[in-house]
């Protein structure tokens, strides 16, 4: 709401880098639901006791790497998080 109250005061730069921040964003969610889709299944048959945060579902199922489906792996390739957590 602060930046809309002043939108006719920023830059063109500076309302370049919302738009990009905001795009960013989205694509980032986009990412975590087409992976949350293609490994939910895979997440509560190997990782059902794994409490969520802190990069413990994908250590999981990362280490659960030969049982997961190729689905799931290609999923967490494809938008880079599975090289996120070591």
């Amino acid at each position: 709401m602060c930046l809309a109250a002043y939108e006719e005061q920023l830059t063109p730069r500076c309302k370049q880098g919302i738009l990009e921040a905001s795009l960013a964003i989205r694509t980032g969610a986009a990412a975590l639901d087409y992976s949350l889709v293609a490994c939910e299944v895979d997440a509560d048959q190997h990782c059902l006791e794994v409490p969520p945060g802190e990069g413990r579902l994908l250590r999981c199922i990362k280490a659960n790497q030969s049982r997961v489906s190729m689905q799931c792996v290609t999923a967490l390739k494809d938008t880079g998080l599975w090289d996120i957590i070591e």
